[in-house]
């Protein structure tokens, strides 16, 4: 669904397997603090970085319409 959402709105993304990558997984666990997937890292211009866990599409919207940013995002979304 997640990847579906964002070639829809023509965003790129990175596509990271963490079922055959125990490094991958790993990093997953220790930037989510869990084991459920997806995990979307929003990285922006000015360096910050988000992260939130699963699909959820009004979020999505939300910052694929720039409508939040940065430090914003954890509070808005």
């Amino acid at each position: 669904m997640t990847k579906t959402f964002l070639d829809g709105k023509n965003v790129s993304y990175n596509d990271i397997y963490v079922d055959d990558d125990e490094a991958k997984k790993a990093e997953m666990v220790n930037l989510s603090g869990q084991m459920g997937t997806p995990v979307i890292l929003v990285e922006y211009d000015d360096g910050a970085k988000r992260q939130f866990v699963g699909f959820d599409q009004a979020k999505l919207e939300k910052v694929v319409a720039g409508e939040v940013t940065g430090d914003e995002l954890v509070q808005a979304v």
